[in-house]
């Protein structure tokens, strides 16, 4: 039971992480946008490289206290 507790909790951290390598522009933006008045905002390569690898450890992470609490 815990086994699928684990699992289920996890999904949502799993897609979040997911979507933010693919898409780290707008994750970075998510709730910021409202701050500012025009919609042409731009991070800079350097916050972008940083949340794609901010993401991939975390994924690994997740993964692996998957394969712990499922093994």
């Amino acid at each position: 039971m815990v086994k699928l507790v684990v699992l289920i909790m996890s999904m949502p951290v799993i897609i979040a992480l997911i979507l933010s390598i693919i898409y780290p522009r707008e994750n970075l933006l998510f709730g910021r946008r409202l701050q500012y008045k025009n919609d042409d905002l731009e991070p800079s390569e350097n916050a972008i490289k940083y949340t794609r690898i901010v993401s991939i450890v975390g994924l690994i992470f997740i993964g692996m206290v998957i394969v712990f609490f499922l093994t």
